[in-house]
């Protein structure tokens, strides 16, 4: 975070959203056995949690993005082999929802992403490299390195988040989705230009 950017208001308020990450994730990452850590090193967390916390709301979910693509096939691997019984954590298909192809059936394990029943979601089909361009909106780009323990937000992702803009992400390939769209037009956001 550049500090000249923001004034002490904003600074403070950051300073307590970063909080909120890092003491949430360490217990997210509490439920997972120990040898999962490994893969955790050097992760990020990012996509919609900062602007949840940013309003006072609690995220769906925790987006987490390994380090390196070996770190993130080696993390769906150790799942899909079921090492250390993880399958009791992982968070069952609500037969309701209709869920594109799962890798293990009746639980939350794709090819994209493994969520646990905590909300904890490891990304394993990009990793933290691909954070730039992976998410269609400018505040979803905020993020928290779990190895420098710094969190990270420009000006823009602070102001699109604090006045609700929904603005493209310029580094994005493609559209958004429209029942994202729906979503947060639903909960006040507005469409907006960078």
């Amino acid at each position: 975070m550049n500090t000249d950017v923001f004034n002490n208001v904003e600074r403070a308020t950051i300073e307590s959203v970063k909080i909120a990450i890092r003491n949430q994730l360490r217990i997210l990452f509490a439920d997972l056995p120990t040898s999962y850590y490994k893969l955790l090193e050097g992760c990020i967390l990012t996509g919609g949690a900062s602007a949840s916390l940013f309003h006072g709301e609690t995220p769906n979910d925790w987006d987490v993005y390994l380090e390196n693509g070996t770190k993130s096939e080696n993390f769906l691997n150790r799942v899909l082999n079921n090492d250390e019984n993880i399958y009791e954590q992982i968070l069952e298909i609500n037969p309701n929802y209709r869920v594109r192809k799962t890798l293990v059936p009746g639980i939350y394990v794709t090819e994209s992403a493994i969520t646990f029943k905590n909300g904890l979601q490891i990304i394993v089909n990009a990793d933290k490299t691909t954070r730039q361009n992976g998410f269609d909106f400018v505040h979803c780009l905020p993020y928290f390195d779990m190895k420098t323990q710094q969190y990270y937000i420009s000006r823009a992702q602070y102001d699109a988040i604090n006045n609700k803009h929904l603005i493209q992400n310029p580094n994005y390939i493609g559209q958004p989705i429209v029942s994202r769209l729906d979503k947060f037009w639903s909960r006040g956001w507005t469409n907006k230009t960078a």
